[in-house]
């Protein structure tokens, strides 16, 4: 047999091999969901306490969008004080004046913020919790 007999012998079945794993895998998928269909999920307990969230806002040379997506962001109902929201803003039109004004405008609303050159932040104040 001659070299380039046996390389295509053995690409041949090392690409027959693979199918045959690739579909074992398969199977067994299909196996795993019937055995399991009639399982109803049970619900986790509630998290206790609840974790730190930072909501991160991409934003660039978004000025129609800015102030409802801050709006609606600051509207999520979740403890003022474990939300964090951060307005990523390197916008190079408007979109900038118009994120710190929404950003003040919600910080007056009780969450403090913090702002850098093309960035600003919106942190509620940290409290005490018992």
């Amino acid at each position: 047999m001659t070299p380039a007999e046996t390389f295509t012998l053995a690409a041949y079945f090392s690409v027959l091999i693979v199918l045959a794993v690739y579909g074992w895998h398969r199977y067994y998928l299909v196996y795993l969901y019937m055995s399991n269909r009639d399982k109803e999920p049970k619900p986790q307990p509630p998290l206790d306490p609840l974790p730190v969230v930072t909501i991160q806002l991409p934003l660039y040379n978004e000025m129609y969008v800015a102030d409802r997506l801050i709006a609606a962001v600051c509207r999520i109902e979740y403890p003022r004080e474990l939300l964090e929201i951060q307005v990523l803003d390197d916008s190079t039109d408007e979109t900038r004046s118009i994120a710190e004004l929404a950003v003040r405008r919600f910080a007056a609303d009780g969450t403090s913020s913090s702002a850098s050159s093309t960035r600003t932040s919106l942190r509620a104040p940290t409290s005490s919790r018992s």
